[in-house]
């Protein structure tokens, strides 16, 4: 009897609420897809773990010669690389590893990479927003931030 009470009162709650349940519903899927690469790009980065190993050269006028490492950890394709000065200024970049035989510097299996060498036109490296760019699923692109700007 007590049971049955309280089906009833649940089911006319359920009856009563159903619009605004569904209107809850929706709005939560509408925000989450709506910031789904946000939510992608901060809880499940493409790639992690950037560190210059190896700086070749360096000079004000023509640029640092680099060399890179980085933890791959999905399977996406890889479109490019973003780099900003801090205000906001692309940098001009070369991957002089693509003159490669094999495709390895355009995507690269999961796991510990070694990149480079990368010739970079800017003197101050570490001062720099770095963004790798891959395809990861059919409805976008997903981009990771390797390495944010420090302080000045």
């Amino acid at each position: 009897m007590f049971i049955d009470k309280k089906i009833d009162s649940i089911v006319k709650y359920f009856r009563v609420n159903t619009l605004w349940i569904m209107i809850f519903l929706l709005t939560q899927l509408s925000i989450f897809t709506w910031n789904y690469r946000e939510f992608e790009t901060k809880f499940f980065p493409v790639v992690t773990n950037f560190e210059v190993v190896h700086i070749v050269e360096q000079s004000k006028e023509f640029g640092t010669k680099a060399y890179t490492r980085f933890d791959k950890n999905r399977e996406c394709i890889f479109i490019g690389l973003r780099m900003t000065d801090p205000t906001g200024w692309r940098i001009k970049f070369t991957f002089l590893d693509d003159i490669a035989a094999d495709d390895s510097y355009k995507s690269r299996g999961v796991g510990h990479s070694v990149a480079g060498p990368w010739w970079i036109d800017t003197d101050n490296w570490s001062n720099m927003l770095v963004e790798s760019v891959h395809k990861c699923d059919p409805f976008g692109v997903t981009i990771s931030v390797m390495q944010k700007p420090k302080l000045l």
